[in-house]
């Protein structure tokens, strides 16, 4: 009977959809077709959007959900009690291992029967959630969203950039993500930093060229700026794990945008191309040999990973000069975390230099409704709450004048994290503690930019959120040249997906192993061109055109 619900409902979804247009752009909103909920009829148990409680009478609803080591108890849990009080819903939860989360839900699927009423998750892979879709486990949202939408479609119209990352390839909703609108998270790919003490002690200004880079690095190696006598300083170091720690990414910005996430893909006037096939990078790469060879960027950064890193960088004796990393390697209760300043883009590199900004965008729905949900109204609205404004700052910061309280205008010890006037002060915590108070990053959430940058920070006190806001703002911001390609949110057709995933493993492993090769010199820089044929092989071109069909047919409509 649900199978054939869900049959009913797709065809009726697609016959609107012949009628009005695809668009491949729907968020369920105004863009949906009217003809699609007018065909449906809506369980009379569920109240109209915006009337709490969801439902006239109580049901239960079985949730399967993504564990999180800082939550103790999810039944046993503040938020559940106040989710169910808000909504009338009891949730019956199974909850997934926090590692290997893929390998359950896969299973889960697979055995294609009993499975949950809803699945809330980091995020399921759209091309997962493509399969799912082709055996009819999971159910299209468009009506539900045409008629109890609210936050979700808040969430769409504030950030229309995510819309076209949401949509299925057949022009449906078949869950919704979770959204996190933090400026600092969106620029930081790239970022560098140095010890402004030692630059101090040895009287050198912050680089603004590649040539100043090299200068004040080979400085840091031969003067002995932490002045103990031996020649233990590490100029510069990354890692090959952590935020932005990545020292090609981030050296290689002068010359030409380079971003790990996407395996260092760029769009170039509507087309997705490979950064490193382009001249620019092999310049860059020559600059960064340069520095490796003369110890000047630390070797161990191509095999160490970011956990050894922050050793260097908390070390008692001062040793690291620089680091790459989107926040800091320096813990984030250490005064050292402010010592270290946020390089701008240095120029002298190439005229196509430059950052990329992150507009985060979601690699796949955080939370599905499945085709053996027996209250699919009700499941949606619940999913469409949770992304309300109220229980996003109760899932975040805790009860509402016991964690956290709203500040009046006048609150003069406080501000914002932007530097604007605060618009709630923390009062406990909650988020750094193990505990059930929250479900946290697990649950499906959108905070908006006030949520994010109203949190109250003691005036005149700069603190690591400031920090980080201030050198995304400074040192990053006025350099962006684009957005990074929305690689991880793309659907494929079976077929594409079969031939694209054994090009992309062979041809990013080979390009991973060979930077690295590059770089500390494993491999002469003479063998550029060679190693440019070799990723022809591989089947670059190919690899290519399977991203850019669909990255036309997602975000260009074509």
């Amino acid at each position: 009977m649900k199978k054939a619900f869900l049959k009913l409902l797709s065809l009726t979804l697609a016959a609107s959809m012949l009628l009005t247009g695809c668009g491949g752009a729907s968020t369920g909103s105004d863009e949906s077709a009217p003809d699609a909920v007018s065909e449906i009829t809506f369980d009379p148990n569920v109240n109209p959007k915006g009337v709490l409680p969801i439902v006239k009478e109580p049901i239960t609803l079985d949730i399967a959900i993504q564990n999180q080591s800082l939550v103790t108890d999810f039944k046993d849990n503040e938020l559940t009690k106040w989710i169910e009080e808000q909504t009338g819903i009891t949730l019956n939860f199974t909850v997934l291992p926090e590692k290997d989360t893929a390998t359950k839900v896969n299973l889960m699927f697979a055995a294609g029967k009993d499975l949950p009423d809803v699945l809330i998750l980091g995020s399921l892979p759209n091309t997962t959630l493509n399969e799912y879709i082709a055996d009819e486990l999971v159910i299209p949202l468009d009506a539900y969203i045409e008629e109890y939408g609210e936050n979700y479609v808040r969430m769409m119209e504030e950030n229309p950039a995510i819309k076209k990352a949401c949509v299925a390839m057949d022009g449906h909703v078949y869950g919704m993500p979770k959204y996190n609108v933090t400026e600092h998270n969106m620029l930081k790919h790239g970022k560098m930093y140095l010890y402004q003490p030692w630059l101090d002690k040895l009287n050198l200004e912050v680089p603004k060229t590649v040539d100043d880079l090299y200068n004040v690095l080979k400085a840091f190696k031969e003067q002995d700026p932490n002045g103990n006598g031996k020649a233990d300083e590490v100029p510069f170091a990354g890692a090959t794990s952590g935020a932005g720690t990545d020292v090609i990414q981030a050296l290689m910005a002068p010359f030409i945008p380079y971003n790990t996430v996407t395996s260092g893909l760029l769009e170039k006037d509507g087309k997705i191309i490979a950064s490193y096939t382009q001249p620019e990078f092999k310049q860059g790469m020559e600059f960064i040999h340069k520095l490796v060879s003369e110890k000047l960027v630390d070797p161990v950064s191509f095999t160490q990973d970011q956990a050894q890193l922050k050793q260097l960088a908390n070390r008692d004796e001062m040793i690291l000069g620089g680091f790459a990393h989107a926040y800091t390697a320096v813990n984030a209760n250490s005064p050292r975390v402010f010592e270290y300043t946020c390089l701008p883009l240095l120029s002298g590199g190439t005229d196509q230099g430059g950052f990329l900004r992150d507009p985060l965008y979601p690699a796949g729905p955080s939370f599905i409704v499945t085709a053996d949900c027996e209250h699919p109204e009700a499941a949606y609205r619940l999913g469409d709450f949770l992304l309300s404004k109220e229980a996003c700052m109760r899932n975040r910061f805790g009860v509402k004048d016991r964690d956290w309280k709203f500040v009046d205008d006048d609150a003069t010890d406080i501000e914002g994290i932007n530097g604007d006037p605060a618009q709630f002060r923390i009062i406990n915590n909650v988020w750094g503690e193990t505990g059930n108070t929250l479900w946290r990053s697990e649950c499906l959430l959108y905070y908006d930019y006030n949520q994010v940058y109203g949190a109250g920070r003691p005036k005149d006190v700069l603190n690591p959120d400031k920090y980080h806001h201030q050198n995304s703002k400074n040192c990053f911001k006025p350099y962006v040249v684009g957005d990074i390609v929305p690689y991880k949110c793309l659907f494929y057709t079976s077929e594409e997906m079969n031939n694209y995933s054994l090009l992309a493993t062979s041809i990013e492993d080979h390009l991973k192993v060979n930077l690295a090769a590059f770089a500390t010199g494993n491999r002469d820089m003479s063998e550029w061109d060679t190693f440019q044929k070799e990723l022809e092989n591989l089947g670059l071109e190919d690899y290519l055109n399977y991203i850019n069909t669909a990255y036309s047919r997602q975000f260009l409509g074509k």
